[in-house]
């Protein structure tokens, strides 16, 4: 039986397909006997019906002087419920500037921030952070997390600027909090609390900051770095683009003891910081990723996959079990073994 669990918030969504063996009264042959075995030991594992889910978005301007711009949203989803309406957080200043940070009921990410004369000294971000602890190690056996999830992608684009940067950052993390119970007061007082809290990288994920900058004469650069594996692959046209396309992300997450569960994170940002004269700078970024793993449990960042890591004696007897069935395979096919006739005595 090759067996395939996911979550959605808090509930357990189980598929299995069975392999039959004929029915003919023999024992399975050794292919289906391996398959039995290889599919036994990768037993995917999921949670108990309690989490906590979290959406937050920030969008900010800092002058150089004067009172900051902020605007917020947030919603929390505990136990069974889905977390059923969309966060959005904006601001803008026609002529000058606009920012957008907003996450869908689903966990859908969508990033904007444009600059056209914010002014020198001026800092613009948009922020959206999504967290869960929905995922918990039930198999009995420590476990490898693994989690695979779509990046719809995004660009960075600077028409005219100097001394001036437009940062794109992502970074998706993981926290082991041992056999804890789920977290109904995840949702703390503000959002650089939550965000320290969700605790990135501290069991596995990645990070990845693309930058496109100019200097005092208004020459244009790029850099970008990952760790981690989360490589986007974001591009500059050497002119005055960066684009960040589309791509499926695998990342490690670390190792789960049995009943340990794992709080994920996910943040992604935009800022622009302008320090000299700045004219038509933008950045934006989209990620279709689903928490509630749907409609494909495979692309989603709740698509998390717990596979079983057997104990060593586990592991031994398995090796054996295989070598036996290997053998008695071999031994039955061999001429002139018990129940096939000798090749000599063949028509």
């Amino acid at each position: 039986m090759v067996t395939t669990a996911w979550t959605e918030h808090g509930r357990c969504v189980v598929t299995a397909r069975s392999h039959s063996v004929s029915g003919n009264g023999k024992a399975p042959d050794c292919r289906t006997a391996l398959r039995a075995l290889l599919f036994g030991a990768m037993l995917l594992a999921s949670m108990p019906a309690q989490s906590g889910v979290v959406q937050q978005v920030e969008a900010r301007f800092t002058p150089s002087a004067g009172v900051e711009v902020v605007d917020s949203d947030e919603i929390f989803g505990t136990t069974s419920g889905d977390i059923n309406q969309d966060v959005l957080a904006q601001i803008g200043l026609p002529g000058r500037y606009t920012v957008t940070a907003a996450a869908g009921r689903f966990g859908q990410v969508g990033l904007q921030v444009g600059n056209l004369s914010a002014g020198t000294g001026s800092t613009l971000m948009a922020q959206v952070l999504v967290g869960s602890d929905e995922f918990v190690n039930i198999s009995g056996a420590p476990a490898r997390v693994r989690t695979q999830f779509i990046v719809d992608g995004g660009r960075l684009l600077d028409a005219f600027s100097t001394n001036t940067s437009v940062t794109f950052d992502l970074q998706v993390g993981a926290e082991n909090r041992g056999a804890a119970e789920p977290l109904p007061d995840f949702l703390l007082p503000g959002f650089a609390e939550v965000t320290a809290a969700v605790g990135f990288l501290a069991a596995g994920g990645g990070r990845y900051t693309a930058t496109l900058s100019t200097d005092a004469g208004g020459n244009r650069s790029f850099t970008s770095s990952f760790v981690g594996g989360l490589d986007l692959g974001a591009t500059f046209d050497g002119i005055r683009e960066v684009e960040i396309p589309l791509s499926l992300q695998t990342l490690e997450l670390g190792t789960l003891q049995p009943n340990d569960r794992l709080l994920i994170g996910y943040l992604a940002t935009i800022t622009i910081t302008q320090n000299g004269g700045a004219e038509g700078l933008s950045g934006t970024f989209s990620d279709p990723f689903t928490l509630t793993g749907e409609p494909n449990p495979i692309f989603a960042l709740g698509g998390v996959v717990l596979t079983p890591i057997p104990e060593p004696h586990v592991a031994t007897m398995l090796v054996a079990g295989l070598l036996v069935i290997g053998c008695a395979h071999y031994r039955r096919l061999r001429p002139g073994a018990t129940g096939l006739p000798n090749a000599s005595a063949l028509p």
